[in-house]
């Protein structure tokens, strides 16, 4: 028995690995054959490895190109708002600042229409107090040098002097707010050159 085991023992050492061949009565021709084929069947997984690893490289490029333009379209679209806020304060700034002007034309209208215009220029401010403030200074001003200058008062001035009375605002029937075709009508028939100037200021010429 124990013969036997070591005969079949000594047989599985004879035997080849797993897909190789006993290369034992093969001609020298065959031989070099069996190892073309082999390195060929290398060859052919090493290029196929490195087809796979170039692509995968090319498409983490890919990638990676492309979140950089993401991020490059981001920080243009953040500075095209930070340009357009921008002009937006800008815009808003030049609109408060004629909103002031208009209101401290009316308010000079209204109140300091006896003054010449060298002292309605000294009448300043952003707020009615600020502005009434200024037209008393002013109006003090121009007392002291016409009283320098003639030795009198001026006249209609001073805290009992009137203030200009304000004038109605006009009726604009080409305004939105004021819209009225009768009005329109019987204004270019009677008018036309009071007609075409409102209708310029509503913006209809």
């Amino acid at each position: 028995m124990a013969d036997d085991k070591t005969g079949a023992d000594t047989a599985d050492e004879q035997q080849p690995d797993d897909g190789e061949q006993d290369d034992t009565g093969l001609t020298p021709e065959q031989l070099l054959q069996k190892e073309r084929d082999r390195l060929e069947k290398k060859l052919r997984s090493e290029v196929a490895k490195a087809r796979d690893e170039a692509k995968a490289e090319a498409l983490a490029e890919a990638a990676a190109q492309r979140e950089r333009e993401d991020m490059a379209e981001v920080e243009r679209l953040k500075a095209e708002k930070a340009d357009l806020e921008a002009e937006v304060a800008a815009l808003n700034e030049q609109l408060a600042q004629r909103d002031k002007a208009v209101t401290r034309a009316e308010y000079i209208s209204a109140n300091a229409g006896d003054l010449p215009a060298a002292y309605q220029a000294l009448v300043r401010g952003e707020t009615e107090e600020e502005l009434a403030e200024s037209l008393a200074t002013a109006r003090e001003q121009f007392e002291a040098d016409f009283k320098q200058r003639t030795g009198s008062k001026p006249p209609n001035t001073g805290s009992a002097a009137k203030p200009a009375k304000q004038q109605e605002p006009e009726i604009n029937p080409y305004q939105k707010e004021q819209w009225n075709l009768t009005q329109q009508g019987r204004l270019e028939a009677e008018d036309p050159q009071k007609a075409a100037r409102l209708k310029a200021e509503a913006g209809l010429a």
